[in-house]
């Protein structure tokens, strides 16, 4: 799960068009930056959520700090508006069975934590 930092000052001070147009922009960065292989959705506002199959425990990190680093670079948008947004990630593994209810719960919780913790960072989820 992905939820953009600093979404909401985009829109409070370029306007909503702006934001469409940055959330279209981080879709494209987030498709072009993972495996061809992996799923990128919005789920809504500023949140995504990626499925990456056969990405395990001990690579996971390393997934989600590429992720963290596609957002190093400003976003251009039409009107010639540099723009930096950076992201929070909620992760986690799945190593058993599990519902995708579940699953999407788990990296919520997670996400919750990144963004507590400070922003721009991943958290693996830890079940305890």
């Amino acid at each position: 799960m992905l939820d953009l930092d600093g979404f909401k000052e985009v829109n409070d001070t370029l306007g909503h068009p702006s934001g469409d147009e940055l959330l279209v922009d981080v879709a494209r960065r987030l498709t072009s930056r993972v495996r061809a292989q992996d799923m990128v959705a919005r789920l809504g506002g500023d949140e995504f959520a990626l499925l990456a199959e056969g990405v395990d425990s001990s690579t996971l990190c390393d997934y989600t700090m590429r992720i963290l680093d596609s957002f190093m670079d400003s976003f251009i948008l039409d009107r010639g508006h540099s723009v930096r947004v950076t992201t929070s990630i909620g992760a986690r593994s799945i190593t058993r069975p599990t519902t995708p209810a579940e699953a999407l719960r788990d990296a919520d919780i997670a996400l919750y934590r990144a963004k507590t913790a400070g922003k721009n960072q991943a958290v693996l989820f830890d079940p305890p």
